[in-house]
């Protein structure tokens, strides 16, 4: 009765009833077709008998013998309201004029029986059995029906038991040589449920036909597909063929998830339970058809068995990159897409080797779109090496055309301009903010703008540092009223078009005074910096921390460099120094910090001290330091001055030294500092492998014999501590303070 050599089909033939051309229908047989009907028509309770025979008793009342649960309300209660009124029927019987009495006996040895050959119970028999494949079958329906043919071997009399449903996907249920050989296979898995009910009745003998639940019905993957491509909070889902079903009859999708939590997982349930009711109402099924997939869409669905694969890691790594190296680049999507040719005219990138895996992204100019492509392409190749892996299918024939995202490739550009028929670029917001800050520096004073860029939710945002906590709330007023700007407006809108609010500005409060001080105080130290005088700092528009200096000779590289590693590697300071992004090829140079020193034009100072210079003048300055005000204001211009033009006189940093260790003026923890990186100095210029240190040493007691008492006592006594650490390898003085 079973095959599946017959042409496939989506729909299954209706139970109808043929008059037998051998004479009157049974009793019985009219009873089964009639619950058949009734059963098809949702009367489950009717699905729940076998109506094994009939006959005539004492008084001429029909008697059915029949195989049922005894204890089984639901079914008493159709029994009840209907097998009456078919025997009696006109149409359906010949036994008019028969007593009306209706009577049923239960067949023998059946007192106890559990009806256990239900559609749930052989969908768990075929989803926990050996055969993973058939897994791919559900099971709408069991019943018992006359056999469809009445010239069958099984004879008129007989009923045969008929397991409905379908086969998910067109593909092969088996890799055999044979297809004959399949259903055998199935339904030597059914029988044993049959049979384990049935033992000792005439039903046990009955065949079983599952021709029905081995009909092929398409999955719509393509629909699915494009229901969760639809919706963005179900990027990097991927809705392959090879659905299968749980002894419950879930719906067990087959594809890929990006590593998502249940909330998201019970989204993406939702939405192809959805597209599946959708689906079942296309016009173009049949009825038989249609009302499988019904079926199909009437079923819980569970997307916990999709492969998760870090799809978002890669979205992340590319967030994260765009963040710290790029300006407005909007990462849109990144999401599988049947057809990435229907993404024109956006700009988009396909993954080489990603089975459909698309980013859809903007940028404010055509480097920055190479740089995307690039730098997405790294990303994908990091987390998936081997590529994206194919659509799983069922052993055998590959799912049908249209069910498997077709392979695509980057559509070709034209190298002439490859912006040609694209969506306009973005206007550079980040760059214009730039551009206001760095020509109002009264307002933005240290104002750094690291990055505009639009966070996980879409929203444009900012990160750096401002001067003081009062610039944010300046920032948002600037960003408000740019927002009502049409050139700026989409900074402002999601992707659908809805305005979103200005984000209030975070950036962190790093006084750029306190810094500029922190830098002219420690440069000191280092003799990289002798011949150069820190004066101001500030941000140009192209992001470049600037100094400006008076200088006795030209500025280096080299001097810049020291700068930039002092400021890039102190904790603190780190984040007012713009870091490049650093070529991929690890054999290009390396971009340095972006930090600039400005020589400043003029002279150094209002008089001409320098040609007045002299150690023992200076010291004369400082002995009367104490004395007012005024003296000491010309003692500290002196010290300016020598420090400038004679960095390597010992001399001149034991009577810098010597200043602030009576500088009242200053904190006990500052006056120290000082005092030790300038004896730092001398230590080092009087070193006894220098070829002068004699010489420096004879020039600073000269100049030293102007202070006399506990002061110039305590100075040396703390010149000795030094000597000690410096010996022992103590550093300079950095800006942390170290």
């Amino acid at each position: 009765m079973c095959s599946s050599t017959g042409p496939p089909s989506n729909g299954s033939a209706p139970s109808t009833a043929r008059a037998s051309p051998k004479g009157p229908r049974l009793p019985h047989l009219i009873v089964q077709e009639e619950a058949n009907r009734a059963g098809a028509a949702g009367a489950a309770a009717a699905d729940r008998v076998v109506a094994i025979g009939a006959r005539f008793g004492p008084s001429g009342e029909v008697i059915l013998t029949v195989l049922r649960e005894e204890k089984d309300a639901a079914l008493d209660k159709w029994l009840d309201e209907n097998v009456k009124a078919v025997l009696k029927d006109p149409v359906l019987g010949t036994f008019e004029g028969k007593p009306a009495g209706v009577a049923w006996e239960t067949a023998k040895g059946t007192a106890a029986l559990k009806w256990s050959a239900s559609a749930k119970a052989i969908q768990a028999v075929l989803a926990n059995g050996p055969e993973k494949a058939f897994r791919r079958l559900f099971v709408s329906r069991a019943y018992c029906a006359p056999p469809a043919d009445p010239d069958a071997v099984l004879g008129w009399d007989r009923l045969e038991f008929r397991v409905e449903g379908f086969r998910s996907g067109a593909a092969p249920l088996l890799d055999v040589p044979d297809p004959n050989q399949i259903e055998p296979k199935v339904r030597a898995q059914i029988t044993p449920v049959w049979t384990g009910m049935t033992k000792g009745t005439p039903a046990e003998q009955y065949q079983i036909d599952c021709t029905d639940l081995l009909r092929p019905l398409n999955e719509p993957v393509a629909e699915l597909q494009s229901a969760v491509s639809a919706n963005r909070a179900l990027d990097g889902v991927r809705v392959d063929p090879g659905f299968e079903f749980d002894a419950d009859g879930k719906l067990l999708l087959a594809g890929i998830q990006p590593e998502f939590g249940a909330a998201a997982r019970e989204t993406l349930e939702g939405v192809v339970r959805k597209a599946l009711a959708a689906y079942s109402g296309d016009k173009r099924h049949n009825e038989q058809t249609a009302q499988k997939y019904k079926i199909l869409a009437a079923q819980p669905v569970s997307a916990a068995g999709m492969t998760p694969l870090p799809i978002g890691q890669v979205r992340k790594d590319l967030h994260d990159w765009a963040m710290s190296n790029k300006d407005d680049i909007r990462l849109r999507r990144l999401y599988f897409v049947l057809d990435p040719k229907s993404l024109e005219p956006q700009h988009y990138a396909v993954a080489k080797n990603g089975a459909g895996l698309v980013l859809v992204y903007q940028a404010t100019s055509a480097a920055d779109l190479r740089a995307v492509e690039a730098e997405f392409a790294r990303a994908f190749a990091r987390h998936f090496p081997q590529g994206m892996p194919a659509p799983k299918v069922a052993v055998g024939a590959p799912a049908p055309a249209g069910d498997v995202p077709p392979k695509t490739a980057e559509p070709p550009k034209d190298p002439k301009d490859p912006l040609a028929g694209k969506e306009p670029l973005l206007p550079g917001l980040t760059a214009e903010l730039r551009r206001i800050m760095a020509a109002d520096q009264k307002t933005w004073y240290g104002v750094l703008i690291e990055r505009g860029y639009f966070d996980d939710q879409d929203r444009y945002t900012l990160s750096g540092v401002v001067d003081r906590k009062e610039q944010n709330a300046e920032l948002f007023k600037l960003l408000t009223r740019l927002k009502g700007e049409e050139k700026w407006k989409q900074y402002f809108r999601d992707q659908d078009g809805a305005e979103q609010a200005v984000q209030v500005p975070k950036l962190e409060p790093i006084p750029m005074d306190e810094m500029l001080e922190r830098v002219k105080r420690v440069t000191l130290a280092y003799p990289d910096f002798d011949g150069v005088r820190i004066e101001s700092a500030f941000y140009d528009a192209n992001l470049y921390l600037t100094f400006k200096a008076h200088a006795v000779g030209r500025v280096t590289p080299e001097i810049v460099g020291k700068l930039a590693d002092l400021l890039v590697r102190d904790p603190r300071y780190t984040r007012r120094v713009v870091k490049p992004e650093q070529p991929t090829d690890p054999r290009a140079p390396r971009r340095p910090p972006q930090v600039r020193i400005m020589q400043m034009a003029g002279p150094a100072h209002a008089d001409d001290q320098v040609a007045n210079f002299s150690l023992g003048f200076g010291a004369k300055l400082l002995a009367n330091a104490k004395a007012s005000k005024e003296d000491k204001a010309k003692a500290r211009a002196w010290l300016d001055v020598a420090l400038l033009h004679y960095p390597n006189e010992s001399a001149v940093w034991f009577l810098d030294a010597y200043y602030h260790f009576i500088n009242e003026d200053e904190s006990e923890a500052d006056r120290r500092e000082l005092v030790k990186r300038d004896l730092y100095r001398m230590i080092d210029l009087e070193g006894p492998l220098a070829f002068n240190g004699p010489a420096q040493r004879k020039r600073r007691y000269e100049a030293a014999k102007e202070f006399q008492g506990s002061a110039r006592n305590d100075l040396e006594a703390l010149w000795l501590d030094c000597f000690r650490e410096v010996k022992d390898g103590a550093r300079p003085i950095t800006l942390a303070g170290k």
